[in-house]
């Protein structure tokens, strides 16, 4: 019977509580029913497929599904102007307080077996002792085998710093995107730079020939 008490006591207070606001004004602080109802937690935590709308990072974590849904928008709109001194003042009220608002994502993983994190400092991503110290349980730290940079003279200026205090083959710079395999060789370059390259060259030149004739790289 007490039980019962308090369970009537609770569904009372429900019904009698005000209705709780998580917005941001007119401004959507998520994209999905989901993220919109965490108040701009899904920043971090994506839980649909609309989480890359929210932050692109997170589609990562949402594998291969499809939502959609339906947004229901109800804004009470209104403007006031008063104190104008060529008396254009008065106030006006918008008709239109009822909006659905149709949504649909898909988020699809084109390549799950590959793990990418950035940004994350040199010798944090390829020295195992570092990165348990400056990136733990991070899934690429100290074992990563790419090395993306933020811009071309930063990745140029590594390479050839590389090249020449390690005395480590260099090939490349490799011009990626286009129809045709191009490269590039540097005006200082070694002989071992040209020679490298156009060997390199000439494997792209094969295997473009190959997807060309239906075959396999």
């Amino acid at each position: 019977m007490k039980l019962r008490k308090i369970g009537l006591a609770l569904a009372l207070a429900g019904f009698a509580a005000p209705a709780a606001h998580a917005t941001d004004g007119y401004f959507p602080h998520g994209v999905g029913m989901k993220a919109k109802g965490m108040g701009g937690a899904a920043t971090a935590v994506a839980q649909d497929a609309f989480g890359g709308a929210n932050n692109p990072a997170t589609m990562a974590f949402s594998g291969n599904r499809v939502d959609v849904g339906i947004d229901y928008f109800s804004p009470h709109r209104s403007a006031e102007r008063s104190g104008n001194p060529n008396f254009l003042n008065g106030s006006v009220d918008s008709g239109s307080t009822s909006f659905f608002v149709p949504e649909f994502g898909v988020n699809y993983m084109i390549r799950p077996d590959l793990a990418l994190e950035g940004p994350l400092q040199y010798d944090a991503a390829v020295m195992p002792d570092v990165a348990r110290l400056k990136a733990p349980g991070s899934a690429v730290a100290g074992k990563a085998t790419v090395l993306i940079f933020p811009d071309l003279n930063t990745g140029n200026v590594t390479y050839k710093a590389v090249q020449r205090s390690a005395n480590v083959v260099s090939m490349g710079p490799m011009l990626q995107g286009l129809a045709k395999p191009v490269n590039d060789l540097s005006r200082g370059c070694l002989i071992e730079d040209i020679v490298f390259t156009i060997n390199l060259t000439a494997i792209q030149a094969q295997q473009a020939t190959r997807r060309r004739a239906g075959g396999q790289a």
